[in-house]
Order: structure tokens, then sequence, then C-alpha cells
């Protein structure tokens, strides 16, 4: 019999290939393939590879940059020594006032006693006792200056001011010189008038608009002293209050007495000025405080029919030391530039005025004719008079001391006058 060990063979692999498949079938019914295995595991290895290849390269582009970065730094720092820094005058001033309190440390001793009290220390006392350089490391070549820092003692503490003199490079000036410019002054037209001895703003478009806390103020005038007269710009929210609201025994009800030293308002403006009259109203911080003085505000009564407008009246009675007031009706007056504002009621006082506003607010003159009225500001009719227990927002005003330094601004609306 012949037997064929092909076909045995052939059954053979068969045999073979079926248990294979049958060991390689997985549970899910796929089969699994050795080929698969091995195509699996290369994919794994070569992956990782791949990962590592990448760590590498990413390692060496941040050792690179690195280096990079080092070299740069190395560079900027070699360039410093051989680059002279440039300082602005404001920068001076200041390093000037730092020195000086940290010479007072040392001299405590010398330091103004009394509030207002000043001391001024020449530069050169604070670069011999090298609280700082001397003056010609900061400036520019060829620019030579002198300096010295003043001290003024405060109701808290004290207040430093560098002073500069560069000749015609510079030099630091008090906002009230830069105010007062005799190319500033007018004697026809919008703008800054000399006005029984002071210096007032006259017109409709004036450019007296000052920075203090954020806020805008107006200069309302410079008195003869240098001190500067600030009335607020805007209207204060949640400030529309009465003049004052007490019993009046004349007409047996609470219409309010108009006497300024015992009103309302004055109360209410100690409040505004402090802080405390509503939390949301902070209209000067202690530091802003620092550049006010305090000043004489006159309060005398005045009559509907009075044509005088120099102060005259309402002087003839006044609140002492006062840190906050308000406007009498003859600084309003003073302002506007018709010829027919010529007493206390004349609605022609509202021409040509930039103390106008869109709201009513009070002012610190009271009527003459009765216990009860006081005179305010009312839109399109300029200064009228009603009761003391009526409502009208209080428009604060404030005096910047004469040693307050201009730094900066055209005193428009845009670029007010700065100071520091």
């Amino acid at each position: 019999m012949e037997i064929n060990f092909n076909e045995g063979k052939k059954e053979l692999n068969n045999t073979s290939e079926t248990e294979s498949q049958e060991q390689m079938i997985s549970e899910d019914g796929e089969i699994i393939t050795d080929f698969e295995e091995e195509d699996t595991d290369y994919t794994q290895v070569k992956s990782s590879i791949d990962k590592d290849e990448l760590k590498g390269q990413i390692k060496k582009v941040l050792v690179v940059a690195g280096v990079i970065l080092g070299v740069l730094v190395l560079i900027i720092l070699m360039m410093s020594l051989f680059v002279k820094k440039e300082y602005s005058y404001s920068d001076i001033e200041e390093i000037m006032e730092k020195a000086c309190q940290k010479y007072f440390v040392d001299y405590a001793n010398y330091l103004p006693k009394e509030v207002n009290d000043t001391r001024n220390v020449p530069v050169e006392n604070l670069v011999e006792g090298k609280y700082m350089k001397d003056l010609s490391t900061y400036l520019k070549e060829g620019v030579t200056c002198t300096g010295r820092v003043t001290v003024q003692k405060l109701t808290e503490g004290y207040d430093y001011k560098g002073y500069l003199n560069c000749g015609d490079n510079y030099e630091t000036t008090e906002l009230y010189k830069k105010v007062t410019k005799e190319d500033n002054l007018k004697t026809s037209g919008y703008g800054l008038y000399s006005l029984y001895g002071n210096y007032v703003f006259r017109g409709e478009e004036v450019d007296n608009y000052v920075k203090l806390n954020g806020y805008l103020w107006r200069i309302v005038k410079v008195t003869s002293d240098g001190n500067i007269a600030l009335i607020f710009n805007d209207k204060i929210s949640l400030s529309s209050l009465p003049w004052d609201d007490r019993y009046n025994k004349a007409k047996d009800y609470n219409i309010g007495n108009n006497n300024y030293s015992t009103s309302r308002v004055k109360e209410n403006l100690a409040k505004l000025y402090n802080g405390t009259l509503d939390e949301t109203i902070t209209i000067l911080k202690s530091k802003h405080r620092a550049y006010l003085t305090e000043f004489d505000l006159c309060v005398g009564k005045r009559a509907q029919n009075d044509k005088t407008n120099n102060n005259a009246t309402e002087c003839s009675e006044k609140e002492t030391s006062q840190q906050i007031g308000l406007l009498t009706v003859s600084e309003y007056m003073q302002a506007s530039l018709d010829n027919n504002c010529n007493s206390t009621l004349s609605e022609s006082c509202q021409n040509y005025n930039y103390l106008n506003t869109d709201y009513n607010w009070w002012l610190a003159t009271a009527d003459k004719s009765n216990s009860y009225d006081a005179y305010h500001f009312a839109t399109n009719l300029g200064v009228q008079v009603k009761h003391a227990s009526s409502q009208a927002y209080l428009r604060p005003v404030v005096y910047l001391k004469s040693n307050v330094f201009y730094n900066g601004g055209k005193g428009t609306k845009t670029d007010p006058y700065k100071i520091k």
C-alpha cells in the first residue's frame, strides 16, 4: 500500500493550525496572532524611545536658551556700568526728600517743634552726611543746581519738600507762583484778575482746574499770602442737606436758625472733611489734607439788596481757623463778568460765571433780614434765598498752602494742575 507522506504532512499541518487557532481565540471570539503580539510590543518600545528622544531635545533647547539669557543679562549689566542713569528733576527732589527723612532719624532734636514751623536743610548737609550722593551724580551733563529740603511740622507728622534751582533749566515752583505769573493776568475777557488784594478767576471758560485726591477742584482765588482757595467741581452725592433744621423760636417750628457757627451745614462740612458724613464719600484723604491750611471763613449776614461784592459785609463776622467751608455771596458775584451783577439777588450774576452748575448748592452767607433764611445758588437763577431747613448740596471750599509745589498740568479740565 502506497503511503502519501505529503498528505499526512498536510493533515498534520492543518491539525496544528487548527489547534493554534483554537488556542489564540479570545473570549470575545477574536483571533489573536503571534504577529499581532509582536507588533504591539514593537509599537510600545518605539513610542518609549521617541519620548526619551523628545525629552532630550527639549532639555537641550532649555539649556541653550538659559545660556543665551544669561549672556544677555551679563551684557546688560556690563552696559549699565558705562551708561549714566537719567533722573528727572522730580526724581531728584524725591531723592532729596527721602535723604532728609533719614537725616532727621539721626538728628531728631533739630526737627521743628510747633505746628506749621519749618526748617531748611541744605543739600550739602545731606551729601556730607552720606544720606545721598552729590547732585552732579543725578544731573545731566552741563546742568548745575543748588538745593534744599523744607521740613514743616504738621498736626500729625512732618511734610518734606525738596527744592531745586537749576537756573534756566529748571526751578521748583510753588503752584501759586505758577498760577499768578504776570503773563496770566487779564484786564478784560475770561481769566485771572487782580481784585481787592487777591487774584480772582472770572468768566465762563477759565483754566483753573486742580486735581486733588483724584477729584477736580477749581481755583476761586489766590490770596495775598499765596494760599489758594479751591471749590469742589462736581456734585457730591448724598450731600443734599439742610443749612439748618433746628427749632426756631420766632417761627415756632423747625425752620432752622441761620447762625453759621451753630448750623448743621458747619457740622456736616466737618464730617465731609473727615470722611464721616457717609462711608461712600471720601473727598480728601489724610495725605491730601496735609496740603491744606486753615483759614478764616467770612460768615457775616447780608441783606438782599446789598450791592457790595468785596466781602466787606460777609467778613464783618468770621469763623477762624477753619479747615473747610463754603463760598460767600461776594465770591460768587466776583466770578461774573456781567456789569449788571450788582446786588445779592441779581440774576445777571450767573452770566459769564464758571461757578454755575446744574444743581443747587449752599453758600456760607445767611439773610440779614431774619433768623431762618440763607442764600444758595439756584440753577438758571443765580443766588437766591430760602429757608435754612430746605435742602441743597454741599459744595466745599478748602485752601491750599502757599508752599505746595506745582507738578505739571495747564489748568484745563483735561490737563489740570497737579501738585506734589
